[in-house]
């Protein structure tokens, strides 16, 4: 069984996924399995750091900082939900959150004790298994003491991810084992006192999800320098299902990004299209990673999840081409507007999910005002959009007692990038056939006709969203909806 060693940080990290860390943790000490390593390193930085906030309106200098109870990842102009120390009262998320912050140091280094069998004998090793400006002191075999240090830019910098010192009061023996990362897909080098190693002390060359093992006698001064050079890579959202076809996240090495936008619809037919339209736009070094990605709205900044603060966001994108409805796909000047699940974006804490054997959109929390918008752009330059028939079924929330204020929506034209131009509808509040009563059942269908005089020009492309106001009940919409069509003329 391996042993952690408990290191002095130079930079901090932080917060919750608290489980998940110590479960992994636990696990390592067993069979000092990198996977473990990698995904403690992607819970880390993915999940926890950036969950704690100190800046404005916060004051941690009068005690109140922000903690957030969970980070928003599905849809589009998305927003942490800071809360204030002080003011918001204190969720068991926010202690676990707490306690993490006390124990940032406890997974970087782990030793293990020498080995031997009948033909062998192993010295003693130390694995180094996260990336973290620290120094730990470690006994070696309990003769020598030594401090291993590492110094670095990760994850920021472009050109170098970690390099470890070992001083020691005199020579002595030991494998160091050097983690080489789930994400290293591109340049890896590793190399001793300035000479690169392309095979370790085993004989094997570095490859992701492994340890580089360098057993050596260590004399004090001693460097290992590792460059393991992040790329760009998509990974697809883990969903078989129909709808989340093309729907996938970015990621920069280990670190998830995310872009500051209103949508998560991405004009591109593969994910190398994506990948490669995307460029840094912060400099080499230990600056932020910044990054500019083009879409049909414009270039869209992208950073770290950890970074995000107060900035609207999106974590994962959908690709594909837009839908682009116009009078020749109409029949009799009449054409029908996909509705099924895949056919929306949600943002600002709506979703689409499942509710029974149906797909549902469900419009956020209570107090919340969010957006779903269908993808299928409308755009014709000689046709313009005279009529639109809507109908729709709906099960509503239950609120606090003695307020049941119900939720309402709108229907309201968009431009392609999600800025509202006119409203078309405006519901009732939606009250009737509450979820406590009807979880799976649904008000009859809702039929709308919508006339327009002059007709709704469609020369430039106009999109349809529903924009909610949950009041203090939510709303669900059943999938499809039971019409949406509009009329040319």
């Amino acid at each position: 069984m391996l042993a952690p060693l408990s290191p002095t940080l130079a930079l901090v990290l932080g917060p919750p996924q608290y489980n998940i860390l110590k479960l992994n943790r636990h696990l390592f000490t067993y069979d000092a399995d990198a996977q473990l390593a990698d995904a403690y390193e992607r819970a880390l930085f993915n999940g926890l750091v950036g969950n704690l906030n100190l800046d404005a309106p916060f004051n941690a200098s009068g005690g109140d900082i922000g903690f957030i109870y969970f980070d928003p990842t599905g849809g589009a102009g998305l927003q942490k939900p800071w809360g204030s120390s002080l003011n918001d009262g204190f969720p068991c998320c926010w202690g676990t959150s707490t306690e993490s912050f006390a124990k940032l140091s406890d997974s970087i280094y782990f030793r293990s004790a020498p080995t031997t069998t009948t033909t062998t004998t192993q010295p003693p090793a130390l694995f180094i298994n996260l990336y973290v400006a620290s120094s730990v002191q470690w006994g070696v075999g309990g003769s020598t003491t030594v401090t291993i240090s590492q110094s670095g830019g990760f994850p920021e910098s472009a050109d170098e991810t970690t390099v470890v010192t070992v001083s020691t009061p005199q020579l002595v023996a030991f494998s160091l084992m050097v983690r080489v990362p789930y994400w290293a897909l591109g340049t890896i080098v590793i190399a001793v006192n300035g000479v690169p190693q392309p095979v370790d002390s085993n004989g094997a060359p570095p490859s992701p999800s492994n340890y580089f093992n360098v057993t050596r006698s260590w004399a004090d001064g001693d460097t290992v320098a590792a460059w393991f050079e992040p790329t760009l890579r998509w990974e697809p959202l883990n969903d078989w299902r129909s709808q989340f076809a093309g729907v996938g996240a970015i990621m920069f090495g280990g670190v998830l990004l995310t872009g500051v936008t209103q949508t998560e619809a991405l004009d591109a037919a593969t994910p190398q299209d994506v990948l490669s339209s995307i460029v840094r736009t912060s400099g080499g070094g230990v600056s932020p990673m910044r990054f500019a990605m083009p879409t049909p709205c414009g270039n869209v900044s992208m950073l770290p999840m950890m970074d995000v603060r107060g900035e609207a966001y999106a974590v994962y994108w959908r690709i594909g081409a837009i839908p682009v409805i116009n009078y020749n796909s109409s029949v009799n000047g009449v054409s029908a507007i996909p509705t099924d699940a895949s056919m929306w974006v949600a943002g600002g804490g709506a979703s689409v999910l499942p509710n029974g054997p149906t797909m549902n959109i469900r419009s956020g929390d209570p107090g919340e005002l969010t957006v779903a918008s269908n993808v299928a752009v409308l755009q014709d330059g000689s046709h313009s959009i005279a009529a639109l028939n809507f109908s729709y079924q709906y099960v509503s929330g239950y609120g606090p007692a003695g307020r049941h204020v119900g939720a309402n929506f709108t229907l309201v034209t968009t431009d392609a990038c999600g800025a509202s131009g006119t409203t078309l509808y405006s519901s009732p509040e939606l009250t009737q056939y509450p979820y406590d009563v009807c979880q799976t059942c649904y008000s009859p269908p809702v039929n709308v006709t919508l006339r327009f005089s002059p007709p709704l020009d469609a020369t430039q492309p106009v999109a349809l969203a529903l924009r909610f106001a949950n009041n203090d009940r939510n709303v669900q919409i059943n999938l499809p909806l039971t019409t949406l069509a509009v009329q040319w003329t």
